[in-house]
């Protein structure tokens, strides 16, 4: 177990293994220990190992938030200019527009436009 006290915030962390969080004994004694800070006007936070691998989910949770990141850009644009047509649009658009044509008029025909 770790114990680290904050005064400037007035917090009280405590750090427990995988061994320590599944122990009775030792969460009957951290309750005189949250008392004792409860007194002083502490708050106290417990923080518990867990079981999965902290770097994979992360890695997961980083991936999650730029996928949403990038979602919440694309709405805001949308928002911002709903009359301009998104990439997907414009090549839905130019695929019905070259059906049939030749693959060297295609390759003139498609490039600043997207």
């Amino acid at each position: 177990m770790e114990m680290n006290v904050l005064d400037k915030t007035k917090d009280v962390e405590i750090w427990l293994t995988r061994a320590e969080k599944n122990d009775p004994q030792l969460r009957a004694q951290l309750k005189d220990v949250y008392a004792e800070w409860k007194k002083k006007g502490y708050f106290v936070t417990v923080f518990e190992s867990g079981e999965k691998d902290l770097y994979q989910g992360t890695l997961d949770l980083l991936a999650y938030n730029k996928k949403r990141l990038a979602e919440l850009e694309v709405r805001r644009a949308r928002e911002a200019n709903p009359d301009k047509p998104s990439v997907l649009e414009k090549l839905q658009t130019l695929r019905e527009q070259t059906k049939g044509t030749k693959p060297a008029k295609l390759a003139k025909r498609a490039g600043p436009e997207l």
